[in-house]
């Protein structure tokens, strides 16, 4: 039955913002459908539907009309879903596994002992972090560039001082390193509305807040993917701190104009 703000049979009783939740967060894992996460979510769900009456589910049938989640990248992760199964029971169990892997660093395939420690879903990637052998650190692996993954029959022991929020906490998307550096960025117009309204790092302090300017600094450690971010900005984001970042900021968009001079 559907009393006031509760949706509940004689096996279950749940409030309607625990089933809208439910529901919303199918759209959230959508990248991962066709795998044991986006598979095991939606087997819930359809669970749960079946224990409620038909007056009850007529409530949902226009959820997805008046609440959308939109992702500007999407992944097919369906293709490899025994890859993330075998790469989630070498995780629970701390199994030794030997992965294929389509590095773009070296623009090869490699094949390496891994040791995963755990993974992360990130605009619509999924990522595996962990200790590689061949490069003798941890790393973090797109899971889409693993061509093939195989157990080697033996455990491994992760570090206890290894901690997956701690390890991605100085970067600004998953590439993370050990030394951190203080970065201070002017943005302006647009830019400083954007920066003043979302918290794009848990480092991120603004310094200064003025009309049309936003002084922010960010603690990070890998920049590659701030470097990205900011170049977004254009001309509404300027590196003040430190000067070297500032001078790699400037070559890079040195480089884009070049492309675009006249024939």
């Amino acid at each position: 039955m559907l009393a006031g703000d509760v949706i509940e049979s004689e096996q279950l009783q749940l409030t309607m913002t625990q089933m809208l939740s439910l529901f919303l967060s199918q759209q959230f894992l959508l990248p991962l459908a066709g795998t044991q996460f986006g598979d095991g979510l939606q087997t819930a769900v359809q669970k749960i539907r079946a224990l409620l009456p038909t007056r009850s589910l007529a409530y949902f049938e226009h959820l997805d009309e008046s609440f959308f989640i939109k992702n500007l990248a999407n992944h097919d992760y369906s293709g490899q879903d025994k890859e993330i199964r075998i790469l989630n029971e070498a995780l629970i169990n701390q199994n030794v596994a030997k992965v294929k892997y389509r590095s773009a660093s070296r623009s090869k395939e490699v094949i390496s002992e891994f040791h995963p420690y755990g993974m992360m879903l990130l605009h619509a990637s999924l990522y595996c972090i962990g200790y590689f052998a061949c490069d003798d650190e941890v790393r973090t692996l797109k899971v889409a560039r693993i061509n093939g993954i195989t157990l080697l029959g033996k455990t491994f022991q992760k570090p206890t001082d290894f901690s997956l929020a701690n390890h991605c906490q100085g970067a600004f998307g998953v590439f993370s390193a050990k030394n951190k550096q203080k970065i201070q960025v002017a943005f302006t117009g647009w830019a400083a509305t954007n920066v003043r309204e979302i918290q794009w790092h848990p480092s991120q302090k603004i310094r200064k807040d003025i009309k049309d300017k936003v002084v922010a600094t960010f603690d990070l450690g890998n920049t590659v993917e701030f470097k990205r971010w900011l170049l977004g900005f254009g001309q509404n984001a300027k590196v003040q701190n430190p000067k070297r970042f500032a001078n790699e900021i400037r070559e890079e968009l040195n480089a884009a104009m070049n492309i675009y001079d006249p024939v």
